[in-house]
C-alpha cells in the first residue's frame, strides 16, 4: 500500500506550489518521506517543474553573481606564439657499429645497449653514466 493519501499528495501541491524545495516538503511531511520520494511523486504528478518562485530566487542570484565579475572591457592577453621545434643533429650513425661494439654478454650494467645488425647483434657498448643508451643514441631513439 503507498504511503501517499490523498490528504499528503494536497499537502505535497500546496507546498510545491509556495516554491517549497523537496528536501523541505520532506520535512513537512513526516518520516515515511524522503526527499527523492517527493522529487518522484511530483514528477509523476506531473509538476517536477520549478514554480516562478523558484525561478526568480534563482534569477536573482545570478544576478549577484553577475555584478560581482570582472568587466568584460578588459584588454586580453596577447596570444602565445608556439616555439617551433628544431631537430638536433644526431651525432651517431645508426647503421654502421662502433669501433667497440661489443656482444650482449660482454656489456655491462652501464654500457649502451643500442643493437647493430640483422641476425648477429652486436651492441655499441659506449658509457651511459646509468642509462639504457649513450647520449647519441637516446638522441637518436627519442628525438631528445
Amino acid at each position: 500500500m503507498s504511503p501517499w493519501t490523498d490528504d499528503c499528495v494536497d499537502k505535497l501541491k500546496g507546498l510545491h506550489g509556495l516554491g517549497c524545495s523537496a528536501s523541505q516538503i520532506a520535512a513537512d511531511l513526516g518520516l515515511p518521506f524522503s526527499r527523492n520520494a517527493v522529487i518522484g511523486k511530483l514528477h509523476r504528478l506531473g509538476l517536477s517543474n520549478p514554480m516562478p518562485l523558484v525561478l526568480a530566487r534563482r534569477a536573482e542570484k545570478s544576478r549577484k553573481r553577475r555584478g560581482k565579475r570582472k568587466s568584460p572591457n578588459r584588454p586580453m592577453a596577447e596570444p602565445r606564439m608556439p616555439i617551433p621545434f628544431k631537430p638536433r643533429p644526431l651525432s651517431v650513425n645508426a647503421d654502421t657499429p662502433p669501433i667497440g661494439a661489443r656482444s650482449l654478454l660482454a656489456l655491462g650494467p652501464d654500457e649502451c645497449r643500442w643493437p647493430y645488425g640483422d641476425r648477429d647483434y652486436v651492441f655499441c657498448g659506449a658509457p651511459t653514466g646509468g642509462k639504457v643508451y649513450c647520449v647519441g643514441h637516446q638522441r637518436l631513439a627519442w628525438r631528445v
